[in-house]
């Protein structure tokens, strides 16, 4: 990120995903804005790492929160290493980021799993 970016308020940037009228959605099919799935990546993973803390910082940034959503150690790593860049970006920019954890059931292929919820939010 240049030095010009973290100058600019987290407002800037816009997310990079398809726009999705919520309240059009049946209750049912709900989808929360805010949710980035994280991948489990092993070995050489400094991009995605830094990747994702750039759509922590444009998610948090549009929608003032963001939901990470984590299944295994590898993927939890990556959320967490994650979050620390987003947050040392953030501070640049005078916004301060914390961090709430939960547990939440997860369906894979028919085959209920527990992910790890990270609750990033900016003050």
């Amino acid at each position: 990120m240049s030095d010009e970016e973290a100058k600019q308020p987290l407002e800037y940037a816009t997310v990079a995903r398809k726009e999705i009228d919520v309240a059009a959605l049946p209750a049912s099919n709900q989808v929360d804005p805010g949710l980035l799935m994280v991948k489990g990546k092993n070995g050489e993973n400094k991009q995605y790492i830094k990747s994702l803390s750039h759509a922590v910082l444009i998610v948090v940034g549009k929608y003032g929160y963001a939901n990470l959503k984590c299944v295994g150690a590898s993927a939890i790593n990556n959320a967490l290493k994650a979050i620390t860049v987003a947050s040392g970006e953030a501070t640049k920019r005078g916004v301060d980021i914390w961090v709430k954890p939960s547990f939440q059931e997860a369906m894979f292929n028919d085959v209920e799993k527990t992910a790890m919820m990270l609750h990033v939010r900016g003050k």
